[in-house]
């Protein structure tokens, strides 16, 4: 049991170390972006293991080197978790939108624009003598 943790943490150096040369290679490759999710967690995961490794063996400043990579990552994966989580929100929204305006739908986005007809010429206004006669006389007596 005593060599069992000095080769647990030494396991975990090893596999540290191979995760972030891993992701290195991925990203360097165009496989991968620089703000994916699995990115991020390599990156987490190996500077977790290496850090450890390190603090266990006195190298301390390969442990601050490797808590550095871990603050570093968990702010992109909350960056980008925001991010995602702005981006659900707008889709949303314009969907909400996009059923509003739906015709069919009650309410002043879907009332139907107005028609706009053309000014009446001079030829269709003008009335026959005996109707002129006849529509004075009635407005005459309306009155």
């Amino acid at each position: 049991m005593t060599h069992l943790v000095p080769s647990l943490l030494s396991l975990a150096g090893w596999l540290g170390a191979a995760e972030l040369l891993w992701a290195y290679a991925l990203i360097s490759s165009g496989k991968l972006a620089g703000d994916s999710l699995k990115y991020q967690a390599l990156n987490i995961s190996g500077s977790i293991m290496l850090m450890v490794n390190c603090a266990s063996s006195g190298a301390w400043p390969s442990v601050v080197a490797n808590l550095f990579y871990l603050v570093v990552g968990i702010n992109v994966l909350l960056t980008v978790k925001r991010a995602y989580i702005a981006g659900l929100v707008r889709r949303e929204a314009a969907a909400v939108s996009a059923r509003w305006q739906r015709p069919g739908l009650a309410g002043p986005a879907t009332a139907p624009a107005a028609r706009v007809l053309p000014a009446p010429t001079a030829e269709a206004t003008a009335m026959p003598t005996g109707q002129a006669a006849s529509a004075a006389a009635l407005l005459s007596t309306a009155a």
